[in-house]
């Protein structure tokens, strides 16, 4: 994930922009089977990587980074920046949809909007509205999925008052059951928003098979009904899990001297009890189940206009893999540039009128999301070409070592733009705070620098072509029968080995539709012929041969393929089978 996009990915409000950046198949011997980790070794990792059971020196942090761990586990950080009068005070929490199973599931949606109200201090509504404005605050908070942050920005003066203010809310709300009445309404005009737009629905469904039993645990914004009947019990239930001050971090940006900071957090948050017990042991997170199979869907709304796509895998975690986090963010940022085979081969080509590829970073499991508007006109096409486009990944030359080294500078370059606004810069780090650790914020650069072809090679073959992915299409229902199910809702058949008996002639039929598939691959691939070898010790294997030939004479005008493209050969063989092979035309 780029600098330049993190903080709208961040926000309920903005999900939608933030992922609109995305049937059994049966795998090439080019594909590699994904490394399954043992349970006992992923509870290891766990424990040992999770910050809130880390104990970790001082991280390695830019000189106006300024450190300092409370003694009940508090994290403080001060970013000193005297460019304007201003200062943000934030304090993020490790909660979030990771944290949520279906009875939870939005909960932490719902304690978020209940933060900024009455609490022991201010006991209504009115009061806190009027500290507010008393202190010249202008606040907000996000929920995502592995992390909720609460932030006041206000005139310099003001910074102490401020963290006295966060403090009590932090520490003392008051869960007022009328006030949790009336914001039901503001999230009901949040889930209404998300409804009204078309590619929720898409984004939506699409993690329901991404995530299956899960999906709760990456559904930020959460379940209508479940934020509608909450109670003050269970939002007091959610406190007594994850409010601590050893599973928080404090951080104030801005106008402001360290020293000064760290004696005003010791003062106002220094009582605040730790938890006397592992949190995230006692509340273990559920390790996400790999994909079983591919899945293809049709998602049909009224209110869509235009035909929507996504494609999405199960990508890596820091707690696993955290390498492979890196090459991700480098390899993406080489298909988003103007120049690469990517964008050529599926915009400038017509098939796409906009594509986007990214990798979300997570602590457990970020998606990895292809989302594309296709051109209506060539709708069939557009699917199976990126399809294809997508078995290039890993080919030596699929990009130059000048894309390489631009899509570094461009990650490392939005890094630097990052520090531009201490208000902002306040959010980013807590967000690596969240998914990673302080040190992955601060030596991002330096890691981005090392990846290698290896790298982004080893990344494609392990989370691209290792694993099953989820794809679907969003269309009004006049659009339904413009999409060739047969091409669309099945994978694409190029290079592989099929594991199919022939056992007669008749048999052709009942792969009518792979060879129309071939026909199609054909028709998009003007510069290729087709081979077709078929393996078997029949004795009538000639037959069969001719079959399969006749067949496809007679559907290629259906193509618009030309007869001279295609070729079926019979070898007598114990391994019986088929192999597709699509050639290069030589000139």
């Amino acid at each position: 994930m780029t600098y330049k996009s993190l903080l709208r990915s961040l926000t309920i409000s903005s999900i939608i922009v933030s992922v609109f950046s995305c049937g059994i198949f049966k795998k090439s011997q080019k594909e590699v089977e994904p490394t399954k980790m043992p349970d006992t070794l992923w509870n290891n990792l766990y424990y040992e990587m999770f910050p809130a059971h880390l104990t970790y020196d001082v991280p390695k942090l830019p000189e106006n980074f300024h450190y300092k761990k409370l003694p009940n586990g508090l994290e403080v950080v001060v970013i000193e920046d005297h460019s304007v009068p201003l200062v943000t005070v934030e304090i993020a929490v490790h909660n979030g949809a990771f944290t949520e199973d279906s009875s939870l599931d939005g909960l932490s949606h719902l304690y978020e909007h209940m933060f900024f109200k009455a609490n022991k201090k201010y006991q209504s509504q009115e009061e806190f509205m009027d500290r507010v404005k008393e202190l010249g605050i202008v606040f907000n908070g996000t929920t995502s999925d592995e992390r909720v942050n609460y932030f006041f920005t206000m005139p310099s003066d003001n910074w102490r008052e401020g963290i006295e203010f966060m403090s009590y809310a932090i520490q003392f709300p008051l869960f007022d059951s009328v006030e949790m009445k009336k914001e039901n309404v503001v999230v009901a005009g949040e889930f209404q928003r998300l409804e009204s737009n078309p590619f929720w629905h898409l984004y939506f469904r699409r993690n329901k098979y991404l995530w299956q039993n899960l999906i709760t645990r990456k559904n930020a914004i959460g379940n209508y009904d479940v934020i509608l009947n909450a109670t003050s019990e269970i939002m007091r239930k959610i406190k007594n899990r994850y409010y601590y001050p050893n599973n928080s971090i404090l951080v104030v940006a801005g106008d402001v001297n360290p020293d000064s900071v760290f004696r005003a957090a010791e003062k106002y948050l220094g009582s605040w009890q730790p938890s006397n017990f592992d949190i995230f042991k006692k509340y273990p997170i559920p390790r996400f189940k790999p994909v079983p199979h591919n899945v293809t869907f049709i998602e049909q709304r009224e209110i869509a206009r235009m035909p929507m796509f996504m494609k999405a895998w199960q990508g890596p975690g820091t707690i696993e893999d955290i390498e492979a986090t890196y090459a991700a963010d480098v390899f993406f940022s080489i298909l988003e540039q103007k120049t690469s085979r990517f964008q050529k081969s599926l915009v400038d080509s017509g098939y796409f009128l906009q594509i986007s590829a990214s990798y979300q970073t997570s602590r457990f499991t970020g998606p990895i999301s292809i989302y594309a508007v296709p051109n209506p006109s060539k709708l069939n096409e557009a699917i199976v070409k990126l399809r294809l486009e997508v078995k290039k990944w890993a080919d030596p030359d699929y990009f130059t070592d000048e894309q390489l080294e631009r899509a570094k500078k461009i990650l490392i370059n939005d890094w630097k733009y990052s520090f531009e606004r201490a208000s902002q810069l306040i959010h980013t780090f807590t967000f690596w705070w969240a998914v990673a650790n302080p040190d992955y914020f601060t030596t991002y650069p330096e890691k981005i620098k090392q990846v290698t072809r290896e790298d982004i090679k080893r990344f494609i073959d392990k989370y691209i072509y290792g694993t099953n992915w989820v794809e679907g299409i969003l269309v009004p229902p006049q659009m339904v029968q413009m999409i060739d199910k047969i091409h669309v809702i099945r994978d694409t058949y190029y290079d592989y080995q099929y594991k199919w008996i022939p056992e007669g002639a008749d048999d052709t039929i009942k792969y009518a539709n792979a060879m129309r598939d071939w026909l199609f691959l054909l028709r998009i691939n003007p510069d290729r012929r087709l081979v077709v070898t078929i393996h078997s010790d029949k004795d009538n294997l000639n037959e069969i041969a001719n079959a399969y030939q006749q067949f496809l004479t007679n559907n290629a005008g259906l193509f618009g393929v030309e007869k001279n493209r295609f070729k079926v050969k019979a070898v007598a063989s114990d391994q019986k089978g088929i192999s597709v092979k699509l050639q290069k035309i030589e000139s």
